[in-house]
């Protein structure tokens, strides 16, 4: 009878432990989607948090879900999992012109929110940017996916007329000046017998060098009159600058440098695909940095710099380099021992792969340093040892 009991307990025990939710654990979701949830398949009833009795249930919001189930004997059995949500962007569609009724014939401008991995637009076009001449009235739309693959969509319909009254005939990439030297591109819309520009040109492009008014006149198949106008800014030319910590711009292979540009711009891109003003990274090599930043006018400043990374261990030699030990590696008991007999240690550094920092441990020209990794997960991770004028980088486990 005791035997029985006991079997009886175990048999439940191990059905407990082998009671899953599939996905399991924890999964997260973009915005408006939904995730299947499957209860593991051959109990009598299941009972949801959320109130389903169903094995598999289909959930879109956020938060923690349980599944109690029950088997033929009665025995209980439960399992959660965690669904998040990957942070909503926004995606909208700017136009130029800002009204979207044009002449036909006309250009439109679409430009959508910057920050998604792929834009696909009607028309089979792609790209943040495009450019269209739509002929007929129609609607736009737009699909966009993040880092996420989380997709997004938008749309704008634009009103396409056969005549024009003096609405959207220019067509401009920008409204103001930059500099001494800048110019703009002024672009009357096609599809006109005629024009004829306050400059006296007779173009259907010109090209704007100082601030002012510029008007165009244009005459239609139909010898209809239309005249459209736009006011021309100027701005004298933005400088940006770039500070660096460390100053000047040199580090050991390994370390952070951080970079950060001039305030007032509402835009900063960078060579390497990075933006915004302040930068944060670890280059494997020497590289020369460009950055193109763009003020709330649209007027653009340029500058460089060059980040010259040494590899710092000139200062060792072979049989110094040779003296430094690091045990136990793996580290089985959460204590990792480290000593140099030829080189005094100024300072340890342990970060995960991913170079989030674990552990600082600042020394006093110390020849043996005893880290405690009691908080820290298992896995491999990154050691840095600083000396006076070098520092190595090893890979250590934690068991």
């Amino acid at each position: 009878m005791i035997t029985a009991i006991i079997f009886a307990q175990l048999t439940t025990s191990f059905a407990q432990s082998n009671f899953r939710i599939s996905p399991h654990g924890y999964d997260t979701i973009c915005h408006g989607k939904t995730i299947g949830l499957e209860a593991m398949h051959g109990f009598h009833n299941y009972y949801w948090s959320n109130g389903k009795h169903d094995r598999i249930i289909q959930v879109s919001a956020a938060g923690k879900y349980t599944c109690t189930a029950n088997d033929s004997n009665g025995n209980m059995f439960k399992d959660s999992i965690m669904v998040s949500l990957y942070p909503e962007k926004h995606l909208e569609i700017n136009s130029n012109p800002a009204q979207l009724t044009i002449c036909k014939g006309g250009k439109v401008i679409l430009e959508a929110s910057a920050g998604f991995l792929s834009y696909s637009w009607s028309k089979q076009l792609s790209g943040h940017r495009i450019e269209i001449y739509p002929e007929a009235t129609t609607w736009f739309l737009l699909e966009a996916v993040d880092s996420n693959y989380c997709s997004y969509r938008d749309s704008v319909h634009i009103t396409v007329k056969d005549t024009c009254q003096c609405s959207g005939i220019i067509h401009y990439p920008k409204t103001t000046l930059c500099g001494e030297h800048d110019s703009i591109h002024l672009e009357a819309s096609k599809g006109y017998v005629a024009y004829e520009w306050s400059n006296k040109s007779h173009d259907r492009l010109i090209w704007a060098k100082t601030q002012g008014w510029y008007w165009v006149g244009v005459i239609d198949s139909t010898g209809h009159h239309c005249r459209d106008s736009i006011f021309i800014n100027h701005s004298a030319l933005p400088a940006i600058h770039i500070n660096t910590n460390p100053d000047p711009p040199k580090i050991c292979k390994g370390n952070k440098i951080v970079l950060e540009a001039s305030s007032g711009f509402k835009e900063y891109s960078w060579s390497n695909s990075m933006h915004g003003s302040r930068l944060e990274f670890a280059p494997e090599k020497t590289i020369e940095l460009s950055l193109e930043a763009v003020t709330e006018l649209g007027c653009q400043a340029h500058s460089s710099i060059k980040i010259t990374v040494d590899s710092c261990l000139l200062g060792i030699s072979n049989q110094s380099y040779q003296s430094i030990k690091i045990y136990p590696n793996p580290v089985t008991n959460h204590v990792l021992n480290i000593s140099s007999d030829e080189l005094e240690i100024k300072g340890i550094q342990i970060l995960d792969l991913t170079g989030k920092e674990i552990k600082t441990v600042m020394t006093n020209n110390s020849s043996q340093i005893e880290i405690q990794l009691q908080n820290s997960s298992n896995g491999v991770l990154l050691l840095k040892i600083y000396f006076e004028k070098s520092v190595i980088t090893r890979l250590i486990s934690v068991e």
